[in-house]
């Protein structure tokens, strides 16, 4: 339980900066995040997994 929340807290921290106006504009973002979210909280996915799915849309949001 410990391990799965030190992840948690990571995955937040990777993702938390400059990421809220991206949910507010893009629901299917938002969507996306929360799922990878809970992904990491079940311990289905590793931490840097769950980055990884997001980032793409991440850096594709912040080009346009």
């Amino acid at each position: 339980a410990r391990r799965a929340a030190q992840a948690s807290q990571w995955f937040e921290r990777l993702l938390n900066d400059g990421v809220t106006e991206l949910l507010k504009a893009n629901a299917a973002w938002a969507d996306l995040y929360q799922a990878q979210k809970r992904r990491v909280a079940n311990g289905d996915i590793a931490p840097p997994q769950a980055a990884m799915a997001c980032i793409e849309p991440l850096e594709n949001a912040l080009k346009s």
